[in-house]
């Protein structure tokens, strides 16, 4: 007699064998081994959130890693696997895994250790990511308390402005189907503020020149004045300045700007320099080098003159004009 012996192979992704486990909880087609209830994974959060103004979109601001939390599942038909956010404290993404949090311009994201399919960020449902059905055997989906670790990273995705909180509560759950596996909560409230300096408005008073207040170079004596940065608080590493021209340019790299319309002097323009008499590029940031990260009061000391145009006659009157000092808070 012939004795056929047929091997058959398969490989499974993300999961583990359990010797003898059982079915503690069920929700739809859905299996829990050992848990009997939706599990928790608690984060602490920071004491506050305080985030330079102008941080680069896509920044990490906080991180804060968990263990000792475990799921093991499985499932009679394909899973669809992810989060889904709590609509009253988050948004609902159409896609990916960054989850907004309403009014703060923050998102959050969840990241697995481990885990096979279940490791790396976890996605948002919809669309989440397709479980497929494991074999009949004591086989299951595992997120090991002793081994797993989820991190959670808070990012900048927005404009921040002023004071917010970010809110305490259920932030989104972790799902496979209808099975509820994972809550993931902020375990308090946690202030959030925007760092920023109060920088007031400026009047430069430039004077009264007559043809012969030109020099050779046709500019008058240089102007000085400051720009001031109040009650920076502690927190704002960098700061940088832009100066953007209100009125036609001139020649951008000379940093020189037109007078406004309502001027009636001509052939004249206004010359944007530094406080050592070199040039100000308009609309190219500079690094305020006297900026101290434990905050306080500031001046960024700038100058200015008139230059005479020599494509013009000049004819004397009022010479006004207006530029943006624009502000970043790093």
């Amino acid at each position: 007699m012939n004795l056929t012996i047929k091997i058959f192979s398969f490989v499974v992704m993300s999961s583990v064998y359990i010797p003898g486990a059982f079915a503690a909880w069920s929700i739809g087609d859905c299996q829990e081994a050992w848990n009997n209830r939706t599990a928790t994974l608690s984060f602490q959060g920071p004491a506050s959130l305080n985030i330079p103004e102008d941080t680069p979109s896509g920044t990490v601001v906080y991180e804060e890693t968990k263990s000792g939390v475990s799921a093991t599942i499985r499932c009679d038909t394909p899973a669809v696997f992810g989060i889904k956010s709590n609509p009253a404290l988050i948004e609902q993404p159409a896609g990916g895994n960054l989850f907004p949090i309403k009014g703060t311009g923050l998102s959050w994201q969840i990241t697995a250790s481990e885990g096979g399919l279940l490791a790396g960020p976890v996605p948002s449902i919809p669309p989440g990511r397709i479980l497929p059905t494991l074999p009949p055997l004591n086989i299951w989906y595992t997120w090991s308390s002793n081994r797993n670790n989820f991190k959670l990273e808070i990012i900048k995705t927005g404009n921040i402005t002023g004071k917010t909180k970010l809110p305490a509560g259920i932030w989104g759950t972790i799902k496979a189907n209808q099975m509820a596996m994972i809550d993931i909560v902020m375990s308090k409230e946690v202030p959030q503020e925007a760092l920023s300096c109060v920088t007031p408005n400026i009047l430069v008073p430039m004077g009264e020149y007559t043809p012969s207040d030109f020099n050779h170079n046709g500019q008058t004596p240089p102007i000085g004045y400051k720009i001031g940065l109040i009650n920076c608080p502690k927190g704002i590493k960098k700061v940088t300045y832009a100066l953007i021209a209100t009125t036609p340019v001139i020649d951008r790299e000379g940093g020189i700007v037109s007078i406004n319309a309502s001027s009636t002097a001509e052939g004249v323009g206004l010359k944007l320099m530094n406080d050592n008499g070199l040039p100000i590029k308009l609309n190219q940031s500079y690094t305020f080098s006297d900026y101290n990260t434990a905050g306080g009061n500031f001046s960024i000391p700038l100058t200015a003159s008139y230059v005479r145009l020599q494509s013009q006659q000049l004819v004397s009157g009022s010479a006004d004009t207006e530029v943006t000092f624009s502000i970043s808070y790093l």
